[in-house]
């Protein structure tokens, strides 16, 4: 029997993960829920995820992990991880680990593992430049450049959030202004209509609500149209500046809100001149392109394999792309 590869997608709710074949096939696949006492609590439980999975069935060859934040030029040690509980700056998350399941994993940012899978599985495959962009709580990118993921030794490369939408715009996250991220991430755009006077609950339907709300209600509707209006005007900057010619746009609130990806499409082709025919595709692989890219990159980082590889990972900060 052929050995397989687990991709583990982390997240602030649960931690999900694909036991991916060496040809690309998904074996298996879960979630559990990702702890909220700490980045030692958090960082356990995929160890014991891992140890349970090695333990059952065929062999294990490698192991991937997609974070929702930033890595050491040497893809070892977290630099920044905002959304999940726990104090992880300086943690050297990979050598834990490899103490604790006796294997060496291979880490990358949570929006790269989301290209690196629809790029090779999904619905970018066979594309040679594309833009990637997932909207959830907040924006995330990455860009592919003949074919391969543009790395950067900082990795914050393809960060599509944090291009400027608006000159002096609102205060985001990341401590600049007028961010797409602060106009268009679902966390910020609820947050808008709220201190609008929009009653709106949190939870997990609070977007489509909103979405109703603004059938009636102008306040609601401008919220909405500015979140539009700015993911757009981030994502037909990148492809000027890049020449991308596919938008591969997923997560939770683009699922939940296509008004991102039309507006997109309304932005590119009025550009059409400058930037010629762009592409703007729905993600085919859903909530599990994270976990299956990190499979892919697990797989991909591993020399003794016989698979033909579009993709590897660096693990050194001289490497500029996923080759």
């Amino acid at each position: 029997m052929s050995g397989s590869w687990l991709g583990i997608d982390l997240g602030g709710t649960y931690i999900k993960w694909e036991l991916l074949s060496d040809d690309g096939r998904s074996i298996a696949s879960g979630k559990v829920r990702t702890p909220t006492t700490g980045h030692l609590a958090v960082t356990e439980a995929i160890a014991a995820l891992c140890q349970e999975r090695m333990a059952g069935g065929g062999p294990v060859e490698g192991v991937g992990i997609a974070v929702p934040g930033h890595l050491s030029p040497e893809r070892d040690t977290i630099t920044l991880l905002p959304n999940v509980s726990g104090e992880w700056s300086g943690f050297a998350v990979r050598a834990y680990l490899a103490n604790r399941i006796d294997s060496t994993p291979v880490l990358l940012n949570d929006a790269r593992a989301f290209a690196v899978a629809e790029l090779e599985l999904g619905a970018a495959h066979g594309r040679s430049d594309v833009l990637f962009a997932t909207i959830g709580t907040g924006i995330g990118g990455a860009v592919v450049v003949g074919g391969k993921v543009v790395s950067s030794g900082r990795d914050n490369f393809g960060e599509v959030g944090h291009l400027t939408a608006v000159i002096d715009g609102e205060r985001c996250g990341c401590g600049s202004a007028g961010c797409v991220e602060a106009y268009a991430g679902g966390a910020y755009v609820l947050a808008r209509a709220q201190l609008r006077g929009v009653t709106v609950v949190d939870g997990p339907d609070a977007l489509p609500l909103l979405a109703r709300e603004a059938e009636h209600n102008p306040v609601a509707e401008r919220v909405l149209e500015q979140a539009y209006d700015a993911f757009a005007v981030g994502i037909s900057s990148v492809c000027a500046y890049t020449g991308a010619r596919t938008v591969v746009v997923g997560g939770a609130v683009a699922d939940e809100l296509d008004g991102y990806r039309q507006r997109c499409r309304d932005r590119l082709a009025d550009r059409r001149l400058l930037l010629g025919e762009v592409e703007v595709l729905a993600s085919s692989l859903g909530s599990r392109a994270g976990a299956l890219g990190a499979a892919l990159a697990a797989r991909s980082s591993h020399s003794g394999s016989s698979h033909s590889r579009s993709i590897t990972f660096p693990l050194s900060q001289g490497t500029g792309v996923l080759t």
